[in-house]
């Protein structure tokens, strides 16, 4: 995998070079949603305890834990966790337990397919959206990795006061999965979401809304130009009532 690296506001990072969106947001906007990072610390301190499902490559993650007091951190994607690590290591971030492991409403082991991050079609790639639909596989020994419900994974925690969600249409099944942790700890919960029919369903937003009745939810968009194309990022956040 071949990096571009950048030094920004928020930290030092090393980028996968085709990555198409994140290296054009980086160096257009010298950030990556920045909006989702200043709602995260609104609504956390110094004393908060975090979940962060879709990790990725920690543009997230580094500004995040500089503000909380721990975050275990979710990402599937096996080199893109390498990735996220080196970010973390590379901006001396101690609190962030990494987890390559993806969440859903149940437990379960699979196989994922190697995604060649380097060989695309027109030399670019988004790393972010990759579905867990497409990667997973029943045949040939590749790379297992656990799929857990965060009600187990993480049950003997003692605090819990936001869940950042960004899951590639597989949002409200995480979500389904934190139910127990969601009820418990009442933390805000912040989470990508989408409302249209494509080949993954036919929209999640009402599905998580539905299923946390003892919260308010506000939805909101991100809006960024690349290349004369506006790109829009779904949003909402969770209040308890």
């Amino acid at each position: 995998m071949e990096l571009n690296s950048y030094k920004l506001d928020s930290g030092a990072f090393v980028v996968p070079k085709a990555d198409v969106w994140i290296n054009k947001s980086l160096q257009k906007y010298k950030h990556w949603e920045k909006e989702i990072v200043e709602l995260v610390k609104q609504h956390t301190n110094e004393n908060s305890i975090v979940i962060e499902v879709g990790s990725h490559i920690g543009l997230h993650t580094v500004p995040i834990a500089k503000h909380v007091k721990w975050v275990y951190s979710f990402e599937m994607q096996r080199r893109i966790a390498q990735v996220l690590s080196t970010n973390l290591v590379c901006n001396d971030i101690p609190n962030v337990t990494v987890y390559n492991e993806a969440c859903s409403n149940s437990n379960r082991i699979v196989n994922l397919a190697e995604v060649n991050y380097d060989a695309h079609k027109d030399g670019e790639i988004n790393t972010g959206n990759i579905h867990l639909q497409e990667i997973e596989k029943d045949a040939n020994y590749m790379s297992p990795v656990n799929i857990v419900k965060l009600d187990d994974k993480l049950k003997n925690i003692k605090e819990l006061h936001l869940i950042k969600c960004d899951a590639e249409t597989h949002d409200d099944k995480v979500l389904e999965g934190a139910k127990e942790l969601i009820n418990k700890f009442k933390p805000v919960i912040l989470t990508e979401f989408y409302n249209h029919k494509c080949k993954w369903g036919d929209g999640n937003m009402h599905n998580i809304i539905n299923m946390f009745p003892d919260y308010e939810f506000k939805a909101f968009r991100g809006e960024y130009i690349f290349d004369d194309k506006k790109i829009w990022e779904h949003n909402m956040i969770g209040i308890p009532k």
